[in-house]
């Protein structure tokens, strides 16, 4: 029996600026608790025993709003920002950059910075209570552990030695900078001579070093991080282990997000990423009762890993600690009813729960409206929020959401959604809201070997007007520049547009569309000539896409 629609009061408009919600979960705190929506992922991130602790996802997937129910759902949580750890005054720091540009390795350098950020964090969540935030309740607790376990001492005396240990994390960062650029200096003065230093620090830019003593220098900084705080961290380590069995039920959770914002140079904020996850690694394993957790990018994490690795790196060991989010088509759909039944509850009866249907009106297409606006987008919940705010703006003064409401915001979202890709992805690939541009006017499937090769060549070629002026290189630039063959390039153009999001790869043996977005992995091979390829819907407007 078919469900006859309910309709809101009479005096019920949708007005100016209404919206369900803000598409960035930092603004949109308030909808966030009463509209969030379970998928399973905050349970296994809320679980110490699970090894999974790198949040991975698109932008808009809802990382940041997953920890931000783990710090409202857990008592002991510490969120942690790029801002909270300095590191501005790191990205800045005159003698690092120069070991960097000279090559050398800081990367245990980092590795310590973060376990002491780390260590100290916890020392905090642990001694949490009123006042001062657990300094003293801490210390009594360590000074009984010591009293019986004496080969836990040295531990208590990395805090002693550690005269800004209680300070906030910036300032904390900020003393350990500044204690090893001092005994780098002091130590490649000795050992080399003043003529080769800055005379704020570090090694001169105007100095050529030698293999040699870029072996020399890169031995000193490894001995002082050796000799002054690996062991002391790993004794403090076993010191919070043994002070943490006292009540084996608490559970403390750090978690890091912010990682994808560009809060430094390239180069440093890889190592700074790629440091923060193996000392996040080291302790989870080695304190039960801790899980430190980070939200990163997808396509972030794997430049890091591309940018970072050594001899014997295997990136597939970390595969375990990742927990993808992604999206079903249900679960969108109850992302956008919360946000409805929240906006709109006063204006029915009492008690009553608003649908999408009462406020969408018609098919869209022969299509069920919800299921076409779902379709449209790259199945985010920023994605879904942002195209029911286009409709509502379109709405404006009406009480319902009809199919040419949703047709105009396809348009304005469709925009949208290309120039928030663009962004997504400009560190690989700074032209790409030009190079998409390629496809416009294209079928919305297609092979390769059906493309006008000349219509195609003439597009790149307003392409390359477009972009000469950036000094900007990318792979898809690279890759245009020194086309040669046409069914080559176009492979590996669309094997870019496929990892990016654009077009889906249509796989004829298991009769469905492979999307990125989706999770889907393919191979370079995948993508041949007689491949079946389907533009994604969300570009169909703003490409002119045929269909």
């Amino acid at each position: 029996m078919k469900l006859e629609l309910r309709h809101p009061s009479s005096q019920f408009k949708f007005r100016k600026h209404t919206t369900v919600g803000e598409p960035d979960a930092q603004e949109d705190r308030e909808k966030l608790q009463s509209c969030f929506v379970d998928t399973g992922d905050l349970d296994e991130l809320r679980d110490v025993g699970s090894k999974k602790c790198i949040v991975l996802g698109r932008t808009g997937v809802g990382k940041t709003a997953l920890l931000s129910m783990l710090e409202d759902k857990e008592e002991k949580v510490t969120l942690l920002s790029a801002d909270d750890v300095a590191v501005d005054y790191l990205s800045n720091s005159v003698a690092l950059k120069s070991y960097l540009d000279m090559g050398i390795e800081l990367d245990l350098f980092f590795r310590v910075l973060w376990r002491h950020i780390f260590i100290k964090e916890l020392i905090g969540l642990v001694g949490s209570r009123s006042g001062e935030p657990g300094i003293n309740y801490f210390l009594e607790g360590i000074r009984n552990a010591v009293y019986k376990k004496p080969h836990l001492r040295k531990g208590q005396a990395y805090i002693k030695e550690h005269d800004g240990f209680w300070n906030h994390a910036d300032i904390r960062v900020i003393d350990e900078i500044k204690r090893f650029e001092k005994q780098m200096d002091g130590k490649i003065e000795a050992k080399l001579g003043r003529n080769i230093l800055n005379a704020g620090g570090g090694i001169s830019t105007k100095s050529t070093l030698t293999q040699e003593e870029k072996s020399e220098i890169e031995k000193i900084g490894k001995e002082i991080v050796n000799r002054g705080q690996i062991r002391d961290l790993s004794n403090l380590m076993k010191l919070l282990a043994y002070e943490l069995q006292k009540d084996r039920q608490k559970k403390y959770f750090i978690a890091i997000d912010g990682l994808d914002l560009d809060w430094t140079n390239d180069a440093l904020r890889y190592k700074l990423i790629r440091a923060l996850i193996e000392a996040a690694r080291v302790l989870n394993n080695g304190i039960r009762q801790l899980k430190i957790v980070c939200a990163i990018r997808e396509d972030l994490l794997d430049r890091v890993f591309r940018e970072t690795r050594g001899h014997g790196d295997q990136q597939e060991k970390y595969l375990s600690l990742s927990l993808k989010l992604y999206w079903s088509d249900e679960q969108l759909e109850e992302v956008l009813e919360r946000r409805i039944n929240q906006l709109l509850v006063n204006h029915y009866a009492k008690g009553q729960r608003i649908t999408l249907e009462d406020i969408l009106s018609e098919k869209v297409r022969q299509r069920d409206p919800v299921s076409y606006i779902i379709s449209r987008t790259l199945s985010t919940p920023r994605d879904v929020i942002m195209y029911l705010n286009a409709c509502i703006e379109q709405a404006v003064g009406k009480s319902r959401i009809n199919q040419l409401h949703i047709g105009r915001a396809e348009g304005v979202y469709s925009v949208l959604r290309l120039r928030a890709l663009a962004d997504e992805w400009s560190a690989d690939f700074p032209t790409l809201g030009e190079a998409a541009f390629l496809l416009r006017g294209q079928n919305q499937e297609f092979r390769i070997n059906s493309l006008d090769e000349e219509r195609f060549i003439n597009r790149i070629i307003e392409y390359f007007v477009k972009v000469e002026e950036s000094s900007e290189s990318d792979e898809i630039l690279h890759l245009l520049d020194n086309y040669h063959e046409f069914k080559e390039t176009m492979s590996k153009l669309f094997n870019i547009f496929y990892r990016i999001g654009i077009i889906g790869v249509h796989k004829e043996e298991f009769y469905e569309t492979y999307w990125s977005h989706k999770g889907n992995r393919i191979s370079a091979s995948d993508i041949t000539e007689e491949t079946k390829l389907r533009i994604h819907p969300a570009f169909y407007r703003v490409l002119s896409i045929r269909h």
